[in-house]
């Protein structure tokens, strides 16, 4: 099963298209099972199997992104120049791909702030904290 986090996201991505004018129907994406290596690959032919073909691909980490870069040449494709790729998650050795830079210490932070908090004030309603992201890695694409 995907993580409730993961199919935040894709929710996140299907809002974010139709506030742009297109519409994903997320139930008709060939989506992976779960966020293992194999499985992401195998969602990717899927996928790849029926046009059209999107111009950019959003996996959920560094390393994902690393095994679908084979994939994708040998269907042809040059990252940036052909397709993109997004990362989602947190990788020290990011050097390839761009990524949506998460902040694990703040999260971590806000989470102990919340949960201290709920311990002295028990009857307290219960508060979301937002935690930014940035953009991150952003490189210019590769002329032909």
């Amino acid at each position: 099963l995907l993580p409730r986090c993961y199919t935040t996201r894709l929710l996140g991505i299907a809002l974010e298209m139709k506030r742009h004018g297109r519409k994903i129907d997320l139930e008709s994406l060939p989506l992976p099972e779960n966020t293992e290596i194999a499985e992401i690959i195998r969602s990717f032919c899927r996928l790849w199997s029926t046009p059209p073909h999107p111009r950019g691909l959003i996996v959920p980490y560094y390393v994902a992104a690393q095994a679908l870069e084979p994939i994708l040449n040998g269907y042809g494709l040059q990252v940036p120049n052909d397709i993109e790729i997004f990362t989602l998650g947190f990788h020290e050795e990011q050097t390839h791909f761009p990524m949506v830079l998460q902040y694990p210490c703040e999260i971590g932070r806000k989470s102990i702030q919340a949960l201290l908090w709920r311990i002295r004030n028990p009857e307290s309603i219960p508060t979301t904290y937002m935690v930014g992201a940035t953009l991150a890695n952003i490189r210019t694409p590769v002329k032909s």
